[in-house]
């Protein structure tokens, strides 16, 4: 974000206590941003950190407490894909077919659907009471939350099973037989609980302090919702309103590229359909298609298959992050490509663990010379620079892009010899409420 120190923005004390303030949050992949507004149109706070779970709630209550008695509202603009993409999802889901398709998981082994998840038949002639009671008894017994209707049982059926706790998650009705529906429709079923838990770690953050503001979703259809339904499209309203606000600043269509240290992506025009870590879905409203580049800020050095070190390795994401911010065990890609003050600069750390990150890599990369060390990081650097300069030549669909984020000015001078009739930089982001204040 375009946040200069980790406290942006007017913080005297007589500023929080002006009515109508708003907080607008964005959990990322790696890092989180804050930015409080004052009647939808000053911004009283911004603050941006590194992501923990475990410490998520001290961070938030320490911004909250100021605010206490003049925030009415908490935003949420929160991407979780690449969170949950790594997880077989929907244990506590059911789902109901229809007979003879009720074997269908086998051509969806991108669901996020468990393979021990219970799978119900629709009955073929009436939902009959006996079908309903064994239905509820077998969910029951396998602690089942939520049931994902793959076909169009009546509304007494559905209000039985409400009525029993159960949350139903339905098909369109034009999205019979169709595989990216039923997709959609599990992944909104598995990431209830996700998506309930996330609005719960807020609530219970405000509850702690005595205020009394609301948490919404701002949706995709930029609504806002005490809970997101559409969870299936994995990406927050954040990357939908990134795309309109580099339309809007940029006359013609151009390829987006956000170069963020919480993650570098390409978005691209409005699309019927979206991918997913679980497989494709289909949209209900069109959607900025998202591509990850392969380069990611917080991947780790591993050797590829001629013995070389690359960046190549598992992006560490939030756990344990970068060991700059005394967070790593291994060194990220940000560690080296970063300049250390900038770390000091953006957060509230005390000090930066340059030596932490030189024993660690001396004890990986196998070199004792400091200057041997250092000839091998700017090496590593370069490396990286130029990976990500040749996938966003690769991505790119015409000669003229738009880059944005901090790591800009990084990559720009290699991408300035690349060949394009033109590059439109700006080395930050906008934050929240630039983002948001036509449509909140």
């Amino acid at each position: 974000m375009s946040y200069h120190g980790p406290f942006a923005g007017s913080t005297s004390m007589a500023d929080f206590t002006s009515e109508n303030v708003r907080l607008l949050l964005h959990r990322g992949v790696s890092f989180c941003d804050a930015v409080f507004v004052r009647n939808n149109s000053e911004i009283l706070l911004s603050r941006r950190w590194l992501y923990s779970k475990h410490k998520f709630k001290s961070v938030l209550e320490s911004l909250l407490k100021p605010f206490a008695g003049t925030l009415t509202e908490v935003v949420l603009l929160d991407e979780f894909a690449d969170r949950l993409s790594g997880l077989r999802l929907g244990g506590s889901v059911a789902a109901v077919f229809p007979k003879g398709l009720e074997q269908v998981t086998s051509f969806l082994q991108t669901s996020p659907i468990h393979s021990e998840s219970v799978i119900l038949v629709e009955p073929l002639q009436d939902w009959s009471d006996t079908w309903m009671n064994e239905s509820l008894e077998l969910l029951k017994k396998h602690t089942i939350k939520r049931i994902a209707w793959q076909c169009f049982p009546p509304a007494a059926v559905l209000d039985k099973f409400k009525a029993e706790g159960f949350e139903n998650f339905c098909i369109p009705e034009d999205g019979q037989y169709a595989f990216l529906h039923w997709r959609r429709n599990l992944l909104n079923a598995s990431c209830s609980g996700p998506i309930h838990e996330m609005t719960e770690e807020v609530q219970t953050t405000l509850q702690q302090i005595e205020c009394k503001a609301s948490v919404k979703w701002l949706d995709e259809d930029f609504t806002l919702k005490d809970s997101t339904l559409n969870r299936y499209g994995l990406t927050s309203a954040w990357t939908h309103l990134m795309h309109l606000w580099a339309q809007k600043n940029k006359a013609t269509s151009v390829d987006l590229f956000i170069l963020d240290w919480d993650g570098c992506f390409k978005i691209g025009q409005p699309q019927a359909t979206r991918w997913t870590p679980w497989g494709e879905v289909n949209c209900i409203h069109p959607l900025p298609e998202v591509s990850l580049l392969k380069q990611q800020p917080t991947q780790t050095l591993e050797k590829n298959v001629l013995g070389e070190w690359q960046w190549i390795g598992k992006s560490d994401q939030f756990e344990p992050g970068p060991v700059f911010l005394g967070r790593g065990l291994k060194p990220t890609l940000l560690d080296l490509v970063i300049e250390p003050e900038l770390f000091t600069s953006q957060f509230e750390v005390k000090s930066i663990g340059v030596e932490k990150l030189n024993r660690q890599l001396s004890s990986q990369l196998g070199f004792k010379n400091i200057d041997e060390l250092n000839v091998k990081k700017l090496v590593l650097k370069q490396r990286a620079i130029e990976q990500w300069s040749n996938e966003i030549f690769h991505m790119a669909s015409t000669d003229e892009i738009y880059l944005l984020g901090p790591l800009v000015e990084t990559v720009l001078p290699t991408l300035d010899a690349a060949g394009f009739k033109k590059i439109h930089a700006q080395n930050s982001l906008p934050d929240l409420h630039e983002l948001g204040k036509n449509y909140l």
